[in-house]
């Protein structure tokens, strides 16, 4: 019996090759590799015995059908295995998409040690410190979590540990060095979408920012804090899918199985008036928060219960965030931290005197 075994085995050594020479062309393109399948080496080449080999494991019967049936598979796995230098966008698991390491080595921030340079630090600390000083309001800086280390889970499990480091909890305590209050609803968001059900999110899959849900944990939080007397409004939410975002703007139509995208029913709508800063003319207000989006824009709410003054500044994060805002304070200053246009954002605190000052900040970007 072992006799047979022995010559069954030496026939299928010459006989799986013998097949592929027989059946595969000279002239074939194997699609996985997008090569030409190899050539016999020619006499006396430096490269003879390894090109041979290669000529003759291309020709293993069934092999490259198996190879080009399966690549697709393989492919989606082990696709970005390391983290690509010319993308906005890195795809992570499930068709989520995370902003990559162009945008301050934010992806990096939440998968690797990273290392800030102390200068860069101490400039944004300094800057912050010139604006809570500026008034004898209280000042918070808060932090827009990344969602890289919310939904870690979708990230690539190959590029490098997604979810095992934060970068800010690395260096917040310079904030507690230099005395500038702030606030990481990062706990807070993570508590929210352990209660969600049915694929429901706190931040989009193809794009960077939280979505309305995301914005109304973080601002239940704040208010927490700042103003633990005021009583936060119930909102009705509305989870639907979203298919556009600015991590696939420039990729195929991307589908996803998540309700990511979130609408606010019941917002105050009809008794805001809006007043540009150092204008005395106001304009009634339909809420539409594209149209609002920019600098020194002053919200009149009425109806508001509570009569203070707030004044924020916020990337884009704010603007999920910012509407809530309006929906409890009776003045909102609302002002685009990257855009001081004319007025530096210290004289403009010094003119409106606020009773309180928000400074909010995407996670990745808080020491830059």
């Amino acid at each position: 019996m072992k006799r047979v075994i022995q010559y069954i085995l030496v026939t299928l050594m010459f006989a799986v090759p013998l097949a592929g020479f027989m059946t595969i062309s000279n002239d074939y393109v194997i699609k996985s590799e997008n090569r030409m399948i190899a050539r016999f080496p020619e006499k006396y080449s430096k490269k003879y015995f390894s090109e041979l080999v290669k000529w003759y494991t291309d020709r293993l019967f069934y092999k490259i059908n198996i190879s080009e049936k399966y690549y697709p598979y393989f492919n989606s796995v082990f696709e970005q295995s390391v983290m690509p230098s010319d993308s906005l966008s890195v795809a992570g698991l499930k068709n989520w998409y995370f902003i990559s390491d162009l945008s301050n080595k934010a992806y990096s921030q939440h998968c690797r040690d990273v290392v800030f340079e102390e200068s860069q630090i101490i400039k944004k600390l300094n800057y912050l410190k010139s604006l809570s000083e500026a008034s004898t309001a209280p000042f918070y800086l808060i932090i827009g979590p990344d969602k890289h280390g919310i939904y870690s889970e979708f990230m690539k499990p190959y590029i490098f540990e997604p979810g095992k480091f934060r970068a800010f909890s690395k260096y917040k305590y310079l904030l507690t060095k230099y005395k500038i209050n702030y606030i990481d609803p990062y706990e807070a968001i993570k508590i929210a979408k352990a209660s969600l059900s049915d694929n429901k999110t706190l931040y989009y899959t193809n794009d960077t920012h939280w979505n309305y849900f995301g914005a109304y944990t973080a601002f239940g939080e704040v208010i927490k804090h700042v103003a633990p007397e005021v009583k936060i409004k119930e909102y009705n939410f509305k989870f639907e899918k979203n298919y556009s975002g600015d991590l696939v703007a420039n990729r195929p139509f991307v589908i996803h199985d998540y309700f990511d995208s979130v609408s606010v029913e019941n917002f105050e709508k009809y008794n805001i008036e809006i007043e540009k800063i150092g204008q005395s003319k106001r304009y009634s207000y339909l809420f539409d928060i594209n149209a609002t989006v920019h600098n020194g824009t002053k919200f009149i709410n009425s109806l508001a219960t509570d009569r203070r003054k707030v004044m924020i500044f916020s990337d884009s994060f704010g603007w999920s965030f910012v509407p809530f805002m309006i929906d409890t304070f009776h003045t909102v200053i609302w002002l685009e931290r990257n855009n001081p246009k004319n007025n530096s954002f210290v004289e403009i605190i010094e003119q409106e005197k606020p009773d309180l000052i928000l400074y909010l900040n995407v996670e990745r970007n808080v020491f830059d």
